[in-house]
């Protein structure tokens, strides 16, 4: 998923799934995919986020996934929106957690 303001693309989010050889950070098995996120520093606190996540959960919903993970480091500002989305601390350490979001 894209979001665009006036022609720019200013977040984009996208969900994979990873094998144990090839994993990702968010890794939890090869049954769940893997989300990553980003939206412009400028373009943040202003819903772009919400409805980038909102729009995943859907598609991952349709194509009859269970549950979704990711990584983020504590101190990233995103950690409290993916908190008040439903996602749930699946293992942490000193300086990031991964969580998991069942559906």
């Amino acid at each position: 998923m894209v979001a665009e303001l006036d022609d720019e693309l200013v977040g984009a989010a996208w969900a994979r799934l990873f094998s144990e050889q090839n994993k990702g950070y968010g890794f939890i098995d090869y049954q769940t995919p893997e989300l990553n996120m980003a939206v412009l520093e400028g373009y943040r606190n202003i819903d772009i986020g919400s409805k980038l996540l909102t729009g995943i959960f859907k598609g991952l919903k349709n194509k009859c996934y269970r549950k979704v993970s990711l990584s983020v480091d504590k101190s990233n500002y995103a950690l409290n929106l993916y908190l008040k989305f439903g996602f749930e601390i699946f293992t942490s350490t000193e300086t990031s957690v991964t969580m998991i979001k069942p559906f």
